[in-house]
């Protein structure tokens, strides 16, 4: 009972657990280069999710807001200069975490036979994701580029 002193449902006590986790992700320098910002960043996270197996499917399975608004200030931070509109913005990140969740999936599931996956393994990709945030999307859903 005494840790109800302190936090008001169990609710609170994982969402301050998450936030006090995630927010030893990396935090992007502003003004810095934002590829390298924005994959220093996803390292970083894909590091804490690998570390605290668990954390991911908590954070996924509740409304816990503090770890999502942690993780969307840094990543506004890492992608300050790219000079994108807010709208591309938010779908690169939805994108982003998406990808991130799923690599982590990945790297669960994978085995001695199917190769394992490392924190690092996760960037290579991520340039698929530069080259659209690059874009502007309505040209890009028109067919131009």
């Amino acid at each position: 009972m005494a840790i109800y002193h302190y936090f008001e449902s169990k609710q609170a006590l994982l969402e301050s657990m998450a936030a006090s986790i995630v927010d030893s992700v990396y935090q992007p320098e502003a003004g810095a280069d934002w590829k390298a910002e924005l994959s220093r960043l996803a390292v970083s996270y894909v590091d804490i999710l690998r570390a605290y197996p668990g954390l991911l499917e908590a954070m996924l399975a509740s409304p816990v807001v503090a770890p999502v608004e942690l993780f969307t200030r840094r990543f506004l931070v890492a992608v300050e200069g790219l000079g994108a509109d807010q709208n591309t913005k938010q779908d690169a990140m939805y994108l982003l975490v998406d990808y991130l969740h799923g690599f982590i999936y990945a790297a669960t599931c994978a085995t001695e036979d199917t190769g394992q996956l490392q924190s690092e393994d996760v960037v290579k990709p991520l340039r698929l994701l530069f080259a659209g945030m690059q874009t502007d999307p309505t040209s890009a859903l028109k067919g131009e580029s």
